[in-house]
């Protein structure tokens, strides 16, 4: 096959050469369509074509929540319910958020979000409430505003509780009640 190949560049250059010597005009090679064949060659690693924006990973404290919108850092923001589900954060907590650089347009999308630290802490007591607020086990805050809760349940001083918890800044405490579920009250 190679040999074949090779004559046939040999007669090409040939026959130019004697079109040229001629003075006539330069002639392509007599190609038979039925004898050539094409075959595609594929780089499936070099492919350049459309693709998704690199996916990055960013921990980072909420630094302000508003109309929707959540700003970690001061640095990144994204709207809630783009990436959250089944988890509303809070100012001071801890997020991972997946997200990537639209080219485009040089906004960031945000695909997930998830507290970087959640635990559940079980049978522990409700030290302080005031108001809105509380504190649990002197360790663990928590707000009206953002906790769930058993229908028609009120944290009351000294109940004992299980929870879950996230990794959160708010003044003293590094931790966030999400949910509290009433084991029994201590009076």
């Amino acid at each position: 096959m190679m040999s074949r190949l090779l004559s046939r560049a040999f007669a090409f250059f040939q026959r130019r050469r004697e079109d040229r010597d001629e003075g006539h005009r330069r002639l392509l090679p007599e190609i038979n369509p039925q004898h050539v064949q094409i075959e595609p060659v594929y780089d499936h690693f070099n492919y350049s074509g459309p693709s998704e924006p690199e996916r990055k990973v960013l921990i980072g404290c909420v630094s302000s929540i508003m109309d929707g919108t959540v700003s970690i850092n001061k640095e990144m923001s994204f709207r809630i319910d783009s990436a959250c589900e089944g988890f509303v954060p809070y100012m001071g907590d801890w997020l991972e958020v997946v997200y990537s650089l639209d080219p485009e347009t040089a906004l960031i999308k945000a695909h997930a979000v998830k507290p970087m630290n959640c635990r559940h802490v079980d049978k522990v007591k409700i030290t302080s409430v005031r108001r809105r607020h509380g504190v649990i086990d002197n360790s663990i805050f928590f707000t009206l505003d953002s906790l769930n809760l058993p229908a028609d349940y009120i944290p009351q001083l000294y109940d004992v509780v299980n929870v879950v918890v996230v990794q959160s800044s708010q003044s003293f405490y590094m931790w966030r009640a999400l949910s509290l579920d009433p084991l029994y009250r201590c009076y």
